[in-house]
């Protein structure tokens, strides 16, 4: 893991992004809260990691939002993961996990194993680096073998599954008691 991740807490979805985008802190409206979530990211305890899979996501899209991380957060996102030994060896314990706990149809699987795909990566980040996972994702409630789901897995179950807690942005926002 790269040195400047030493600090790191947690690892971000990009619902996190997109969910205050778009419905809760308009980037015209509430200027403080995204320069509270800039230094969220980028100040020196860089205690939330933005991986590069995230960044992919929610970038080239030309919105305000995408223009900001590109701005703003680009030079802080987290690189390198995708060769680390540590993170492989929980990213196969996640695919396999999906393919053989019963609860996922092909299709469900075949999502996840797309490479642009960042739900198992931000897991298998997570369970490699004894992270926390934020995300507004919901779980899927009770799974069961006898009748397995053919939408895609959600995170928190599966980062249930892998020993990974998920919270909310909304918890970090408690956390680092943010005022707008």
């Amino acid at each position: 893991m790269a040195s400047s991740m030493k600090n790191a807490k947690f690892v971000i979805d990009s619902n996190s992004f997109i969910d205050p985008f778009k419905r809760y802190y308009s980037m015209s409206h509430f200027p403080s809260y995204w320069a509270w979530f800039e230094g969220c990211l980028t100040g020196s305890s860089r205690e939330i990691v933005i991986p590069e899979v995230v960044y992919k996501e929610l970038s080239g899209s030309g919105d305000q939002l995408s223009i900001w991380l590109a701005n703003q957060i680009r030079p802080f996102v987290f690189k390198g993961y995708e060769t680390d030994p540590q993170y492989l060896t929980q990213y196969g314990k996640i695919m396999n996990y999906l393919q053989t706990c019963g609860y996922y149809q092909t299709p469900a699987i075949a999502n996840w194993s797309q490479d642009w795909k960042a739900d198992p990566k931000l897991i298998a980040m997570a369970a490699a680096y004894g992270w926390q996972i934020i995300t507004f994702e919901q779980s899927a409630g009770q799974l069961s073998a006898k009748c397995p789901m053919k939408k895609e897995p959600k995170i928190p179950d599966v980062a249930n599954a892998m020993g990974v807690r998920c919270i909310s942005l909304f918890q970090i926002e408690d956390r680092y008691q943010l005022s707008v």
